[in-house]
């Protein structure tokens, strides 16, 4: 019998007739030579291992027991790192990113967890996956950094596109009053003499708003004693389109945001007081929207 100890400090005893052969450690799984049968057993630092991926079939005997070989410790890293490192650029997709990240980051641990058994391939292992974790924290903190602004850009979009409204009402309602010398008695007026579309009397905020419905509250009346100040606010949108506040026109055409403190600072103000009755009265109905053609 042959006995030898490999580098793990594993005793192996063969057959004579092995001598020169080569198999894996039934520990470690290192490829062995076998010393022959007449020499000494070779030390551990004698023992010659197989380059990676030349490995024989294993003999019969105790070689049987190696372990069973899996995918390399280093292509797993390797895979890691670049799927980790792919997943950086592709972040401006969010979703492609993350995914990428995610899976750079399980084959990172995979790798990791093999290399500290494997002894080898531990550097890359862990590069992966600390920039996998890296692109996962990035991707969480741009999207914590973006979503509000994002969110407040859109709303921001949204009350422009209303001022935009309440500015061509504005307009059509100047038009109408130089061809008909006069008032338009309701909001409908101005849509059939074809100075309007209906969409313009939607805000962009109002998913409830139907065709035949404005979003906007419009009373350009003059009474008596009220004389029509270019000041005087004619519309402005109904409660709740907007979260802190609304968006008016005045009698001059000039349009604006005001929070809804100010706003009602503002109705309180001789000019306004017409405007002020009709709207509290509207709003005390609880209708979410005006008819255009009443």
């Amino acid at each position: 019998m042959i006995t030898f100890n490999c580098a793990c400090g594993q005793a192996i005893e063969v057959a004579d007739d092995m001598g020169g052969k080569q198999g894996r450690c039934p520990k470690c799984g290192l490829v062995l030579t076998v010393p022959p049968a007449a020499g000494p057993a070779a030390a551990p630092t004698d023992l010659a291992p197989m380059p990676p991926g030349n490995s024989p079939p294993l003999p019969p005997g105790p070689w049987a027991a190696a372990p069973a070989a899996g995918p390399g410790v280093g292509v797993l890293s390797i895979v890691a790192l670049v799927i980790s490192l792919v997943a950086i650029p592709l972040l401006v997709a969010w979703g492609a990113g993350l995914l990428f990240s995610l899976a750079g980051l399980v084959l990172g641990i995979v790798a990791w967890v093999r290399s500290s058994r494997a002894k080898r391939g531990a550097g890359m292992a862990i590069a992966a996956t600390i920039v996998s974790a890296c692109t996962i924290l990035l991707g969480a903190l741009l999207v914590a950094i973006l979503v509000p602004v994002i969110g407040s850009a859109l709303r921001e979009a949204k009350t422009s596109s209303c001022l935009v409204n309440l500015k061509t009402i504005g307009g059509a309602m100047r038009e109408y009053e130089r061809s008909k010398d006069a008032v338009p008695s309701k909001p409908w007026d101005l849509v059939e003499e074809g100075l309007l579309p209906l969409t313009a009397f939607r805000c962009a905020t109002d998913d409830t708003w139907q065709q035949g419905q404005s979003s906007y509250f419009l009373h350009w009346k003059v009474q008596e004693g009220y004389p029509a100040d270019v000041g005087t606010i004619i519309a402005c949108d109904l409660k709740g389109n907007h979260e802190k506040g609304r968006n008016c026109l005045t009698r001059g055409g000039n349009v604006q945001w005001m929070p809804e403190d100010k706003f009602q600072i503002a109705l309180t103000r001789p000019e306004n007081a017409p405007f002020a009755a009709a709207l509290r009265a509207f709003e005390a109905t609880g209708a979410k929207h005006v008819i255009l053609d009443h």
